[in-house]
């Protein structure tokens, strides 16, 4: 196959996750940018995890669920 006929397309979403009792008790799916929304909305820090190679946050929401996005 020709390397003109080859699209790679990387995937960039990631999840909400709702905490209680340090399990997650459900997961919502939403794009970078609403991530990003969100630690804004929340003021808090993007971080990035060395052990899963990836940006996270943490965050409560207004009910006082823990969240990890």
């Amino acid at each position: 196959m020709s390397r003109k006929k080859i699209i790679l397309d990387v995937a960039r979403y990631g999840y909400d996750w709702t905490m209680s009792n340090g399990t997650a008790v459900k997961a919502r799916a939403f794009s970078v940018s609403s991530a990003i929304e969100t630690a804004m909305k929340y003021q808090v820090p993007i971080q990035y995890s060395i052990q899963d190679p990836q940006p996270f946050f943490q965050y409560h929401d207004e009910s006082g669920m823990k969240h990890i996005v």
